[in-house]
């Protein structure tokens, strides 16, 4: 484990950098140290190619669908009611994911190595929420 007291800022803020667009700007040199901790305790690696993809760009390539472009759930009012969900059941989501070209039968036998599956086993899930989306004409 690295000595990140001993470092300076400008070290600290490049350590943060290296491994993606971390946050902190206007963070104090003691927040800093803690961020640099928490990042080499998960092990975020160093970005291999150095690009920061653009945030906006990616999120505008994820919401374009069939030529339409999907308004940003981040934006929406979200409820925890799920009463607005449709009845649905595991074999719904089996049938979904199967008749979807990037979850072959094979792979969903692994479920647990699946990118969702690690994030919401890792804890980067915290609540789920449900919006009326409303189909544009």
């Amino acid at each position: 484990m690295e000595c990140f007291p001993s470092k300076s800022v400008k070290e600290l803020q490049h350590y943060l950098k290296e491994r993606g667009e971390l946050t902190f700007s206007n963070c104090k040199k003691i927040e800093l140290i803690d961020l640099c901790n928490y990042a080499a305790h998960v092990n975020i690696e160093v970005d291999p190619d150095g690009l920061v993809e653009d945030r906006e760009e990616v999120l505008r390539t994820k919401l374009c669908v069939n030529g339409r472009t999907l308004v940003n759930p981040q934006l929406l009012d979200a409820t925890g009611d799920m009463s607005l969900l449709t009845s649905f059941s595991i074999f719904d989501i089996y049938n979904f994911l199967v008749g979807h070209e990037g979850f072959p039968h094979e792979s969903l036998r692994e479920y647990h190595k699946l990118e969702g599956y690690t994030m919401f086993k890792d804890g980067y899930i915290i609540c789920l929420s449900s919006v009326k989306y409303e189909t544009p004409g």
